[in-house]
């Protein structure tokens, strides 16, 4: 009976033993640079989130996190027995793709540290609520594109008000959609934006102003009003070539020069073409 009463007890405990094995976590900590161009205190969303999103897709992994700097990416394993040569070779296959260098931490002080912290708010994000940080970039690079908005500062509050709401609403799309704007076409996007708030003069002002800080390239812009429907539209003007015709984006007219001028801009734009400047 006594020899039972053990044997029963040994499977308790070897049970028990069993449950906590099961219900530990193995994380795999990598330095990878994954830090926000833009503001280099924070993570970049827009890049991380696609890597997180294929770590966790992957059969090896349960959850993949990024933190707050940027500079550590932890992965949460399904598998706490994966062969290490396994392990390596299936995460360098997702860093590759998206053309990451990446270091794994091995152990050690600054494994415990990483392993005690990983999951506290703030501090670590996990796949898609990345976005958060993007959100936090859109903000910052709204506040840098207003300060170089010629007219911005004597704005009505409420105009103010809308439009950083506008040019916030559309970087942080730009940066969560996952549509890949290129940095051209974010810059235009807010151009497209603030014309609607600021006069043609004040955008090529402020562009004066940001190539003063940022040299480089010599575009202006021009609005276009459509002779027929009245339909204005900011465009930027070809500086080594002359548009003779434009097509109107609210009406599908074909707005062409008027004789004696060289092009749209100087026929039908608020500011003329450097040709005939």
């Amino acid at each position: 009976m006594r020899f039972l009463i053990t044997i029963i007890a040994s499977l308790v405990l070897a049970g028990s033993l069993f449950a906590q094995a099961a219900k530990k976590e193995f994380f795999v900590f990598f330095e990878t640079p994954l830090v926000c161009g833009a503001k280099e205190t924070i993570g970049c969303g827009s890049r991380a989130k696609p890597l997180l999103l294929d770590f966790e897709a992957s059969e090896f992994v349960s959850e993949a996190w990024l933190n707050r700097e940027g500079t550590i990416v932890a992965v949460v394993l399904k598998e706490p027995y994966l062969p290490i040569r396994q392990l390596l070779q299936k995460s360098k296959a997702v860093f590759d793709k998206h053309d990451l260098t990446w270091k794994p931490i091995q152990g050690g002080k600054r494994y415990q540290e990483l392993a005690a912290d990983l999951r506290k708010q703030g501090m670590w994000y996990r796949g898609a609520a990345v976005d958060s940080l993007s959100w936090e970039e859109a903000a910052w690079l709204t506040e840098g594109a207003l300060g170089y908005l010629d007219g911005f500062e004597t704005m009505r509050q409420d105009s103010a008000t809308a439009l950083r709401q506008q040019i916030t609403s559309f970087v942080g799309w730009s940066l969560t959609s996952g549509e890949g704007l290129s940095e051209a076409d974010m810059s235009w996007g807010i151009t497209r934006i603030a014309s609607a708030f600021v006069s043609t003069e004040a955008l090529n002002r402020s562009l004066d102003r940001y190539r003063l800080d940022h040299p480089g390239g010599d575009s202006y812009f021009s609005t276009i009003t459509c002779p027929k429907c009245s339909h204005r539209s900011t465009e930027v003007i070809q500086m080594d070539r002359c548009v003779r015709e434009y097509t109107c984006g609210n009406c599908s007219f074909a707005i062409k020069h008027k004789e004696g001028d060289c092009c749209v801009f100087c026929s039908y734009g608020d500011v003329k073409c450097p040709t005939a400047e």
